[in-house]
This record gives structure tokens, C-alpha cells and sequence, in this order.
């Protein structure tokens, strides 16, 4: 450790704490790229994670800060969880032969438990009066490709996930269909048996007489069946009779008349 170091520790005294030093923030992604034309602005997003129980302040910084525009460049990132940083590369005359170098730089830091103000101007200005050797420094290379991005090749199995979303589409549309229909075909059947039973309360309402002739008929057939059925016994009775008559022998009959 050098003398700056050392003395930096000193006038620091009792504020060390064990994560002074440390790689407190996870970073994704690691390297950041960007592609041509650059004749337009391009976005990126940059995730800040915390692994450890305590609050994180971060300030990010670029070696070409006039060509990208960081929101937000300082904030806190609390214990267990992400922090997102928006990074718009501007529009700017790209030369392909030229060999940029571009970087980001992350600083981050412990919160201290004194620290309440955590406004952007309030934590650049902590950041000044902390020292080098206590803040966990990270590293973020800028890649600025020569070439657009090439859509990404189609395989086998998109064109098959693609028919099977058709075809799923297709299915849902048909049953969706077919409950309309069937709901329709409920509700006229429901009109055409209210309207069906409308008329036959008035079809009866209006026939009561005609009704009332036919029961009488149907009453006075039924009071007369005794008599028709003594008719069609007598009438077997006689043919019965005319039957025995033409099937007796004469000749046993002679017999008969001479035995008495």
C-alpha cells in the first residue's frame, strides 16, 4: 500500500468498515455493445445487483461523456436487490477505422448509517470526501460494432411453434364461434316456446266448447260399451251355433233319432 494510501486510511480512522475494498455491486452486462449506423441514438440497460445486507450507494462515470448520456449517474441500491441504469449512446459521425475506447467506470460504496440525504448533488459530494482505497471500483468496455445486427437465423422449431400458435388460434376462434351460436340458438328456442305457449293458452281459451263436445262424446260412447259388448258375445254365440251345425254328420244324427 502506498503513502497515499496509508494516510488516506489515517484521516478515514474508526469509519472503516469490513466491506471497504470490496466488489460490492454485480453487474450485467459485463461488456456493452452497440451497432452501426450510428446515425441514431441506441439504449442500454445496465443492472446494478446488491448481495449484501446493507445498503449501496454507486456513482458511474465514462471516459466519453459527451457522447452518452447516463440516467442516473449516482443512487442507491438496497440490500438483496437490482438497480437499473439507463445508457443512451448519442448520434455521432462513425468511423470505422478509427479504434474507440470507450469505458465505464463504477464506484460504489457502503452506506453509512449518518448518510440521509440521498439526492444526486448529496452523494457526488460524499463520494469526494471518501477515499480511493475505500471504494469498490468496476470496470464496463464499450464494444462499438462496424456492422447492423443480423436478425437471428429461423430453425425448424420456430416455424413449428408458429403452426402450433395458428393452429391453437384457429381452435379457440371455432369454439368461441360455436358458444355464440349455441347461446343464440338457446335464446330463440326459449322466444319460440314462451310465443308456442302464448297461442295454446289462447287456442284453449278459445275452444272450450269444442272441448267440452268431445268429452261428452267420448262419455256417452263409454256408457254404451256394456250394451255393444252384449251384442258381440250374442252375434259369436250365433255363429258359434251355425258353425257346430255345418260340421255335424248326418249320419250321426240318423243315429241319434233311432236310438230314441
Amino acid at each position: 500500500m502506498d503513502n497515499k494510501s496509508e494516510s488516506g486510511l489515517k484521516r478515514e480512522g474508526n469509519n472503516l468498515t469490513p466491506y471497504d475494498g470490496c466488489d460490492l455491486l454485480c453487474t450485467s452486462p459485463s461488456l456493452m455493445k452497440f451497432n452501426a449506423p450510428y446515425n441514431s441514438s441506441q439504449r442500454r440497460i445496465l443492472t446494478l445487483m446488491n448481495l449484501f445486507p446493507q445498503p449501496v450507494l454507486f456513482k458511474l462515470k465514462s471516459n466519453a461523456s459527451k457522447k452518452y448520456h447516463v440516467e442516473p449517474c449516482t443512487g442507491r441500491v438496497d440490500p438483496y436487490s437490482s438497480f437499473e441504469v439507463n445508457i443512451t449512446l448519442k448520434y455521432f459521425d462513425f468511423d470505422a477505422e478509427c479504434q474507440y475506447n470507450h469505458h465505464f467506470i463504477i464506484q460504489s460504496i457502503v452506506c453509512p448509517f449518518s448518510f440521509v440525504q440521498q439526492d444526486t448533488n448529496s452523494i457526488l459530494a460524499f463520494f469526494k470526501q471518501i477515499h480511493r482505497s475505500r471504494l469498490s471500483t468496476a470496470r464496463i468496455d464499450v464494444v462499438l460494432e462496424t456492422d447492423p445486427v443480423s436478425p437471428p437465423a429461423k430453425s425448424p422449431l420456430d416455424s413449428v411453434a408458429k403452426g402450433l400458435r395458428k393452429a391453437s388460434q384457429r381452435v379457440i376462434a371455432s369454439q368461441v364461434a360455436s358458444l355464440v351460436s349455441n347461446r343464440q340458438q338457446e335464446t330463440d328456442n326459449e322466444v319460440h316456446v314462451c310465443n308456442h305457449t302464448n297461442t295454446t293458452t289462447e287456442s284453449l281459451k278459445g275452444s272450450d266448447s269444442l272441448l267440452f263436445t268431445i268429452r261428452a262424446k267420448i262419455r256417452l260412447t263409454l256408457s254404451e260399451f256394456p250394451n255393444m259388448f252384449q251384442c258381440f258375445i250374442l252375434c259369436g254365440a250365433v255363429v258359434a251355433v251355425l258353425v257346430l251345425l255345418v260340421l255335424i254328420n248326418p249320419e250321426d244324427t240318423d243315429e241319434v233319432y233311432e236310438i230314441y
